[in-house]
């Protein structure tokens, strides 16, 4: 079995954590413009700052259980060692091309 670490999977991640923040800036600038007046531009924003906190645990989890294999693009639902301890890493095994991708990120 081989072991090699995923460089694309930390760009990946990067990026998508990156659009998540996009409603909660957007979210906390509309509130704290309207701090104290309940119009409909403070209700919009506590509406996308919350969206933001359901789209980022949406999107954090869908991260996790949808890896693919960089080489043969098969779905890995779940990491190797799914009892973990602080400090190991994710890894995603897959079997038809017997190498364990190693993420980069740690428990």
């Amino acid at each position: 079995m081989e072991r090699i670490n995923d460089k694309r999977f930390g760009t990946r991640f990067l990026i998508r954590n990156f659009l998540t923040i996009l409603p909660h800036g957007i979210g906390i600038m509309l509130l704290w413009r309207d701090w104290g007046r309940f119009d409909i531009q403070f209700w919009l924003g506590l509406a996308c700052f919350l969206g933001g906190i359901a789209w980022w645990a949406r999107l954090d989890r869908q991260l996790l259980r949808a890896y693919h294999c960089p080489r043969c693009d098969a779905h890995l639902p779940q990491p190797s060692i799914t009892q973990r301890a602080d400090g190991d890493p994710i890894c995603f095994y897959c079997a038809v091309c017997d190498v364990e991708w190693d993420t980069t990120l740690r428990q």
